[in-house]
């Protein structure tokens, strides 16, 4: 008897280790494989660590999605719901974002990340994007910037024009981040909206 329930004993400590070492152990990479796959940051949270089913990580209050300008139509969290929808701003050129606050416990090494064009139009796809990355989401550090180049925009060139069109972009962050920021002050029809139907990110992730 005593020797089983020191087997059980020794058993429950194992998982509880393992269970750590997932929360807060080694960096877990997470590397992009397909659209919309099981690979990303938001699913990887949004599954605690692919040990329960999925939830909506902002829903679920394990990551904090917001916007500026206010959304003025969708909802924020459908950002992350792993459906493609219409989260629309309102307009203005000087800051126009969608930003992740991965939590406290988290911060993430951006290598690439998904973008989903709108669900109901191929207008108002961001021809500038800047990436941007922030441990306390006052001081900013460029990630990268892109442009198509169309309109005389410095920025980000995500391929545009079809609904639901998925972007898959590799970036190269100079360093891991808490907070991750896509800012745009233009788009293909030339005003100051941000929309996206979907977006994931991926890289490294660290758990402290």
């Amino acid at each position: 008897m005593l020797r089983r329930l020191q087997n059980r004993s020794r058993a429950v400590l194992n998982s509880y280790r393992s269970t750590v070492d997932v929360l807060a152990g080694a960096p877990v990479e997470l590397a992009y494989v397909s659209d919309g796959d099981a690979n990303g940051v938001f699913y990887y949270i949004g599954t605690n660590g692919l040990r329960d089913a999925w939830t909506n990580p902002h829903t679920a209050g394990r990551i904090t999605a917001s916007a500026s300008p206010s959304i003025i139509q969708g909802s924020i969290e459908e950002l992350v719901d792993r459906t493609n929808n219409t989260v629309h701003t309102g307009q203005n050129f000087n800051s126009n974002y969608f930003r992740f606050d991965l939590g406290a416990s988290r911060t993430l090494l951006l290598k690439s990340f998904s973008w989903r064009q709108r669900s109901d139009s191929g207008d108002t796809q961001p021809i500038s994007l800047y990436v941007y990355g922030s441990n306390d989401a006052s001081n900013w550090y460029l990630i990268n910037k892109y442009n198509t180049g169309s309109k005389s925009v410095t920025g980000y060139a995500l391929t545009g024009g079809t609904a639901s069109l998925w972007n898959n972009v590799t970036v190269a962050a100079p360093g891991t981040y808490r907070y991750i920021q896509f800012y745009s002050n233009v788009n293909n029809i030339n005003a100051g909206y941000l929309t996206a139907g979907e977006v994931e990110l991926y890289g490294t992730l660290y758990v402290t």
